[in-house]
């Protein structure tokens, strides 16, 4: 399936392309380098929430409902230090039900006063990197 090899046939290749909605489709071959790199991926993207998590904790507040939240404001400066990847591992926790806030992207000056809630997910995310020594 080279498209630069000698060998390479475009019809065979066609036939066998999987196609949107199919099992498979969008997704590495098992086994594959491709497949051990999104993997490993998964689970640093898991790890950097696990992080995120805790420093929310450290520096949240409990809300009336006895959940931890924050502002992004005061997640933005103390995260700054930490890592730049806060927005996105913001939007990926999100996704995985382990925190709440409104909107879909928060960017810093605009929505330095939304609330960033930790979810009961969140009690019990068991991805934290062995490095993590907290704030």
């Amino acid at each position: 399936t080279n498209v630069f090899s000698k060998n390479y046939d475009a019809k065979a290749a066609q036939s066998s392309k999987l196609h949107k909605g199919e099992k498979g489709y969008g997704t590495p071959r098992e086994g594959s380098k491709s497949a051990q790199r999104a993997k490993k991926a998964k689970v640093w993207v898991k790890e950097q929430i696990g992080v995120l998590i805790n420093v929310i904790k450290k520096v949240g507040t409990k809300n009336p409902k006895g959940r931890v939240e924050v502002t992004f404001g005061l997640l933005f400066t103390t995260y700054q230090d930490i890592s730049d990847t806060l927005v996105g591992m913001l939007r990926r926790a999100k996704k995985y039900g382990v925190l709440q806030f409104e909107g879909d992207m928060l960017f810093q000056g605009v929505s330095d006063k939304v609330v960033i809630t930790l979810q009961p997910k969140a009690d019990t995310w068991k991805f934290i990197p062995k490095s993590w020594k907290g704030l």
